[in-house]
């Protein structure tokens, strides 16, 4: 089972698989151990009753650095589509269109001016067009 934590002492995020066997699990950064708690991992059956251990599939139970109960389990889900999801909500919800006014940068008004001076056209920046 791949389980990642941020470490207590470092802070830096930690992936370790196989930790159903461990009793103790080492950041690699600042070597800081963190102990796996007894009843933290227990082994599920295909019903999800609970099996003898090495059998059926390891579940965790508790987080395994705070006594917490309530866990994150990350679900294959398209990032993308979700974040599109939330601002189309956002959008709809406030009734107006989201619109995003982005200035132009420098080097484009710098473009605009030498095509102006060279095609012997008005500068679209001193127009505002």
């Amino acid at each position: 089972m791949l389980i990642t934590y941020a470490c207590p002492s470092c802070g830096s995020t930690v992936a370790v698989d196989g930790v159903e066997s461990a009793t103790a699990i080492a950041c690699p950064r600042c070597a800081a151990a963190v102990e796996v708690p007894a009843g933290a991992i227990v082994w599920a059956g295909p019903g999800g009753e609970q099996v003898a251990s090495g059998e059926g599939e390891p579940r965790l139970r508790r987080c395994l650095v705070c006594p917490c109960t309530e866990l994150f389990i990350r679900k294959d889900f398209p990032q993308r589509l979700g974040v599109g999801i939330v601002v189309v909500g956002f959008a709809t919800q406030t009734g107006k269109p989201l619109t995003i006014e982005v200035p132009p940068p420098a080097d484009f008004l710098l473009l605009q001016e030498w095509l102006a001076k060279k095609y012997g056209r008005k500068s679209y920046a001193a127009t505002g067009v």
